[in-house]
């Protein structure tokens, strides 16, 4: 892979309109992010925050990126050993933890509203408007039990 300069991807980013920004997004990532380079996905994340456009990233189209469980907790497993990596050696937290906490709470509540929307559309789709709302809520049960668990 060619040496990618972050910043001038950054500055690349900060000119994009709102539209081009979630096309690159959605072209980039289409194939799922685990491949990509840290810090372009951190550009990425912290340009789409920035802007506020998360909530766009939802939107229906035919490239909409999901992601499975697995994937997830692979992502949350990732960003936990980057953290864990840049403790300082005396065991203190880096100085950047707050920016890394910031994007690894973005990142997860993305991924946490992608799940949502995904859940809301196919239990409509299976069940219908008589049997959805009623599957929606179960699943949604057991995701707030799993999450509850979790902590």
């Amino acid at each position: 892979m060619p040496n990618i300069n972050t910043e001038q991807v950054r500055q690349s980013l900060a000119m994009a309109s709102d539209d081009v920004l979630l096309s690159m997004w959605k072209q980039v990532s289409k194939d799922g992010v685990q491949n990509l380079d840290y810090d372009i996905v951190k550009a990425f994340a912290d340009e789409i925050s920035e802007r506020g456009l998360s909530h766009r990233l939802n939107e229906r189209s035919e490239n909409k990126m999901k992601i499975t469980k697995r994937q997830l907790k692979q992502i949350i497993k990732e960003e936990k050993a980057k953290l864990v990596s840049e403790a300082n050696p005396d065991g203190t937290i880096s100085d950047d933890e707050e920016e890394l906490e910031e994007q690894l709470m973005t990142e997860a509540l993305t991924e946490l509203d992608n799940i949502i929307a995904t859940v809301r559309e196919e239990a409509m789709r299976i069940g219908g408007p008589f049997r959805g709302p009623g599957m929606k809520i179960r699943i949604f049960m057991e995701m707030q039990d799993m999450i509850g668990k979790a902590g």
